[in-house]
């Protein structure tokens, strides 16, 4: 899937093309968190992170973008763009 690295440089996190995305700490090179989204399409899907490291944005298959709270991992709010771009 797709993946993004914190502007720190300390997490990486990517799209597992299963259930979500998987958070991973880059020094010890071990998984922490998976984020679930829920899954219709097995693609690729985009992530991000702020800069700020407060927010990360997932999105979806069906158009939604989720935003999670980068340090704790829970979802915030769901963006939908209602079929218009």
């Amino acid at each position: 899937g797709r993946t993004t690295v914190s502007s720190d440089g300390k997490v990486i996190v990517a799209s597992n093309l299963y259930d979500g995305f998987d958070m991973y700490d880059i020094a010890s090179r071990g998984w922490f968190k998976t984020l679930v989204t829920p899954i219709t399409q097995n693609v690729p899907l985009p992530v991000l992170i702020t800069h700020d490291l407060e927010e990360l944005f997932a999105g979806s298959p069906s158009g939604h973008v989720r935003v999670y709270d980068f340090a704790s991992g829970e979802e915030e709010l769901i963006l939908d763009h209602h079929g218009q771009y």
